[in-house]
């Protein structure tokens, strides 16, 4: 009798043990739900916040040209009169210049992607990186934010990432539109060297990088019965997204 009272005790001692390690796995593993939730917020109003600094930007400097703008059609004027219709031209060609930079792109209705794209945009100038965008009539509204600032700009980051290393076509192409039932998006950009791939996943090339941002690509597309393809060979780097325009 003793030895089946203990064997019972030990029985329901490992079902205790067993209820109260799987609680500590699930609250780990909602905690770190949380935390790459938290560091999604954190990336979409990082991105939001430079690019409302940068409107700022733009704005102080359009006030300062619009300030001179008597004076550059002064010089315009004058360069004319005197016969220097070359130099007037280029002139003229150069204030152009400026106010394209001062203006923010219109690509597409959805605010917060229209955001994520001139920030991109920018960023890829920087690196001598042409962004070749075009979207078609689609509505994203049903992609909630955040999910459209992890989808977008974790492409578009690794995408630049890639062309930036690159020394010929520093180009990236990136697609949106829709095909029957779907919302189809495709980003190419070049490549220097193949990528580096680590138990079937993608591993970053960035220094003190986890490279979690493809797995978060993914983790966001399931929400929308959403899949991702990705191609590659010697030159160029795809990502193919399909998700069900419900």
């Amino acid at each position: 009798m003793e030895d089946i009272i203990l064997l019972l005790t030990n029985i329901v001692s490992i079902i205790v043990l067993n209820i109260f390690i799987t609680n500590i796995f699930q609250s780990i593993s909602k905690n770190n739900e949380l935390k790459n939730e938290l560091q999604l917020y954190e990336q979409q109003a990082k991105i939001q916040y430079e690019y409302y600094t940068s409107l700022e930007s733009k704005y102080e400097n359009s006030r300062k040209i619009v300030h001179d703008v008597k004076n550059h059609l002064q010089t315009i004027e004058n360069l004319y009169e005197i016969n220097e219709h070359e130099k007037a031209e280029q002139y003229t060609e150069d204030i152009y210049k400026i106010f394209d930079k001062l203006g923010q792109k219109y690509y597409t209705t959805n605010k917060v992607l229209n955001i994520i794209i001139n920030d991109k945009m920018q960023r890829a100038e920087n690196f001598n990186i042409s962004l070749d965008c075009k979207i078609g009539d689609v509505n994203i509204e049903f992609i909630k934010d955040i999910d459209v600032t992890t989808i977008f700009s974790n492409l578009l980051d690794n995408a630049i990432e890639c062309a930036k290393d690159t020394f010929e076509n520093k180009v990236i192409f990136l697609r949106i539109d829709k095909f029957n039932d779907f919302i189809v998006i495709n980003i190419t950009n070049a490549l220097e060297k193949p990528p580096i791939k680590d138990n079937g996943n993608f591993k970053s090339t960035k220094k003190n990088h986890n490279g979690i941002g493809l797995q978060n690509i993914k983790r966001a597309l399931e929400k929308y019965e959403g899949n991702m393809r990705i191609e590659y060979d010697e030159k160029a780097f795809k990502v193919n997204i399909v998700i069900p325009n419900n």
